[in-house]
């Protein structure tokens, strides 16, 4: 009866070092796992902004041709434009209201459901008559192999511009403001 007893208390601890040794593999797993998860996450929001950050640097430093170095290739041939003609178009713009700095202001990024990643923001346009915000303008950031990229599309100008569009910029006295932009659509 002691033997049989004896061998129930062994297979008892037994049973309870394999239970335990299994739920260490398992703690083990969940946390080796949950590491790998956690700085696939923070690597992910790191590039994201860095995206961000170098967005906001050169479009606030009106440095177009790193601006437009941001965006994917293809989403200037779809307009049949070079990334140098773009680059000289905004400079003409901007240039040709007279800016002086661009600020970023309302500036959200947004994931939803599905995965998509959503950069909106808007801009404070000062110029030489005095300054503007401008509405929001709208990017969709595409995880790629090396970070995120982005489509250019002419409402990134300014809100609404479409690839025929043109920007009239009129300085008239009057007796309250001093200035007004006008979009023109073709």
């Amino acid at each position: 009866m002691e033997r049989r007893s004896q061998q129930y208390r062994q297979k008892k601890k037994r049973i309870l070092l394999m239970n335990g040794a299994a739920m260490t593999v398992l703690c083990a797993i969940f946390f080796v796992g949950y590491t790998i998860y956690s700085n696939k996450i923070k690597e992910e929001q790191s590039d994201l902004d860095l995206v961000v950050t170098n967005y906001e640097k050169a479009l606030s430093e009106q440095d177009f041709s790193s601006y437009i170095q941001l965006f994917a290739d293809e989403s200037f041939e779809s307009y049949g434009a070079t990334k140098e003609e773009i680059t000289q178009r905004y400079q003409a713009i901007f240039g040709g209201i007279g800016t002086k700095t661009l600020n970023f202001d309302a500036v959200r990024i947004k994931k939803n459901k599905s995965g998509e990643i959503t950069f909106s923001y808007q801009l404070v346009v000062a110029t030489q008559s005095g300054s503007f915000t401008t509405d929001d303008y709208q990017l969709v950031l595409e995880p790629k192999e090396n970070g995120y990229r982005m489509a250019w599309d002419p409402d990134l100008i300014f809100p609404g511009m479409s690839e025929k569009d043109t920007v009239q910029f009129n300085v008239d006295e009057v007796i309250r403001g001093t200035y007004s932009i006008a979009m023109e659509k073709n």
